[in-house]
């Protein structure tokens, strides 16, 4: 069997890397915490009160959008 050119590709021996690795941590916590109402409230309000549209949609604006 012959070797395929691919194989050409690969050194034997450990993997190297010629450029060094930034590694970023990443904070999820504020995903994760838990959130309160009093939170959630002052969110509605804000978003309400600027016009974004995520604060328009209800339950009947989702169900007409299923629905047709």
């Amino acid at each position: 069997m012959t070797r395929h050119w691919a194989m050409s590709l690969f050194r034997p021996g450990p993997v190297r890397s010629d450029t060094p690795t930034a590694v970023r941590v990443v904070d999820c916590s504020p995903l994760t915490a838990p959130v309160t109402t009093q939170e959630v409230a002052a969110f509605r309000a804000h978003a309400k009160a600027s016009g974004a549209p995520c604060a328009a949609v209800n339950v009947s604006t989702v169900s007409r959008g299923l629905t047709g």
